[in-house]
């Protein structure tokens, strides 16, 4: 605990960074799983049940995992190779889009969860119907929700020093405008005569 207390800011948002990257694969993984388990259909008057997979759900938790795995490679590319100001923003703006986007999608496995229950109970099934990659989506949806939020929090707090070492704003002229925006280039068109 004590050599995370002496951490600079940097070094804890990448513990932290490193985190939300594992855990967003282990969810990756659990949602394609839970994407797979079968459903049973069944009614109180019918002993038919009938094995489906739960189409909607199924598009729900590949896409989301999809967006997961899109956001954690793009931040990392921002982080890494290509930060600005533009970039952090559009991080701190996407960290607040998929943590709650993560947390419904965790919501939705969780009542999942509470019908496959009832199901089992209706149906008088002998096996309980698999649960436990539907309970690792919502036990790691909910956490990796916390880890965004706090990762963007941290990103927010510490926008300015990760930019101290670039230039945003040409001071030398003090023209207001970003470095490099409206350098000066050679127009050949520059001294040409004006044709009526």
């Amino acid at each position: 605990m004590e050599a995370f207390r002496n951490m600079s800011h940097a070094e804890k948002m990448s513990c932290l960074w490193m985190g939300v990257l594992v855990l967003s694969s282990l969810y990756i993984v659990c949602s394609w799983v839970a994407a797979g388990n079968t459903h049973v259909s069944c009614s109180s008057e019918s002993e038919v049940k009938t094995p489906t997979i739960d189409h909607n759900l199924a598009f729900v938790l590949v896409w989301h995992s999809l967006l997961v795995a899109a956001f954690g490679v793009g931040s990392t590319y921002v982080m890494k190779k290509k930060r600005s100001s533009f970039g952090v923003g559009l991080v701190i703006g996407a960290t607040a889009v998929i943590s709650s986007f993560t947390f419904c999608v965790s919501v939705m496995e969780g009542s999942e969860i509470r019908q496959k229950k009832k199901l089992t109970e209706l149906c008088n099934l002998e096996e309980d119907l698999s649960l436990s990659s539907d309970t690792a989506v919502v036990v790691l949806g909910i956490f990796l929700a916390i880890l965004y939020v706090g990762f963007g929090i941290m990103l927010y707090q510490s926008k300015e020093n990760l930019f101290e070492h670039e230039a945003l704003i040409d001071n030398e002229n003090e023209s207001g405008y970003p470095s490099q925006s409206f350098q000066e280039s050679t127009n050949p068109y520059q001294n040409a005569p004006t044709v009526i």
